[in-house]
């Protein structure tokens, strides 16, 4: 619910183990200019979530009887939005499945980044197929969307292209911010300042490289590190530099 409601997690840190401890700690907190407009009833339901003991939790059918969702009234088929996206979700989210991992990483880190301007058309349409504000898509929630008649001719097409791909990679859900870093206009989030905030969350020990040791902290495991520097250390010196990065990055966006 907080990442659909801001596009990014509650939780951060530069590595797992800052982030574990954030959750541990149950810190968080409501930043501005993202959370200016959200109300407070909202605000709400999420530290009921959220809350440190697990006891004093809200549990599923507690939450649904939140005042929030009384606000927020019953989904349906004359409530749906007309959703038109200036660009093409179903193209970008085959370029997408076709990148690298390093690539796909290197989106997911700046799509946790993208202010709620730049995700508005998405989240409109995640937050409209996403009936029981689980934060994740399940294919049965895409299908009941083009079943609804809530979308044009055009976004029924993509979601079904996308049903297709999640049927092919085996997947039965997706996120919000897989569902961003997937399908939003890459042309628009691949820019040079972007790009080097993704470099840098890369390059812990900021040497300016991007080592096999970095790549395993990231993927868990150095064969899987050693395949992608094989793929992006175009001189073979063992390292990736920014300039590698970058040309990965631009690769197919042109």
């Amino acid at each position: 619910t907080y990442i659909l409601l801001c596009g990014s997690p509650p939780f951060y840190g530069d590595n797992d183990h800052e982030i574990f401890a954030s959750v541990r700690a149950a810190q968080y907190d409501y930043p501005s200019p993202e959370w200016d407009d959200i109300s407070a009833k909202a605000k709400d339901f999420i530290d009921h979530l959220l809350k440190k003991d697990p006891k004093a939790r809200l549990t599923a059918s507690n939450a649904l009887d939140h005042s929030w969702f009384s606000d927020l009234g019953v989904v349906d088929k004359k409530t749906l939005p007309k959703i038109k996206h200036g660009g093409s979700v179903n193209t970008e989210f085959k370029k997408y499945m076709a990148m690298s991992k390093l690539k796909k990483a290197a989106l997911a880190h700046i799509a946790t980044h993208l202010t709620t301007e730049e995700v508005k058309g998405l989240k409109d349409i995640f937050q409209a197929i996403d009936v029981d504000h689980s934060g994740t898509l399940t294919v049965e929630e895409i299908k009941g969307a083009l079943a609804s008649g809530g979308f044009s001719k055009n976004i029924n097409l993509e979601l079904e292209a996308i049903i297709e791909n999640l049927d092919v990679e085996h997947h039965h859900e997706l996120n919000w911010k897989e569902f961003v870093t997937a399908t939003i206009d890459k042309s628009t989030i691949i820019q040079e300042d972007k790009i080097r905030m993704a470099y840098n969350h890369f390059d812990r020990n900021k040497r300016g490289s991007i080592t096999v040791k970095d790549l395993a902290n990231v993927f868990g495991s150095e064969q899987q590190a050693r395949e992608i520097m094989k793929d992006v250390d175009i001189n073979g010196d063992g390292v990736i530099s920014y300039e590698e990065f970058h040309e990965m990055m631009e690769v197919g966006e042109k």
